[in-house]
């Protein structure tokens, strides 16, 4: 087993250990890291890489007439 393949297994044993809250706030803290890397990777704001990251997941996704019913 690799190195990384030993890394990942002990990631996934402490995730596993967390509480649903934890693993929520988790999720959260790094969605707030992502955000503020993109920001810094492409010199704008926060606000303003909510919005460009809202719109390139919005681009080329198509409205389902099924979701509707």
């Amino acid at each position: 087993m690799s190195i990384a393949d030993k890394l990942r297994v002990e990631q996934t044993e402490r995730l596993k250990q967390l509480g649903v809250t934890d693993r929520v706030e988790l999720a959260f803290a790094l969605g707030r890291r992502d955000i503020a890397l993109y920001a810094a990777a492409h010199a704008v704001t926060e606000d303003e890489a909510r919005v460009r990251l809202r719109k390139q997941r919005r681009n080329g996704r198509v409205h389902s007439l099924s979701a509707g019913e």
